[in-house]
């Protein structure tokens, strides 16, 4: 079974921003040795999976917030609501 090199970069990448709490495409084009298309293109999918916020003008030089991470302690921490698959009783509220 052959890997698509995109596909492992791109998991790559997620683990890496997962680990922070902004990200830019910058910083993933310093981080990775990437062109802008290339960034551009990842970028935009850690927007899709719901990793990144999707913020079309960031006010801040950090970049983007980060949605999901992982600290490497074998626990992910969603701080997206949307991405909260927590189902809560009518009475538990």
């Amino acid at each position: 079974e052959s890997i698509d090199p995109d596909e492992y970069l791109y998991q790559t990448i997620k683990e890496w921003a997962m680990t922070l709490d902004y990200v830019s495409g910058q910083k993933m084009r310093d981080q990775f040795s990437l062109g802008h298309p290339k960034s551009a293109r990842m970028f935009k999918r850690l927007i899709a999976d719901g990793i990144v916020e999707d913020n079309k003008n960031p006010t801040s030089s950090k970049g983007c917030r980060v949605l999901v991470h992982d600290h490497g302690y074998g626990e992910t921490y969603i701080d997206n609501p949307a991405l909260d698959e927590t189902q809560y009783e009518e009475e538990d509220l």
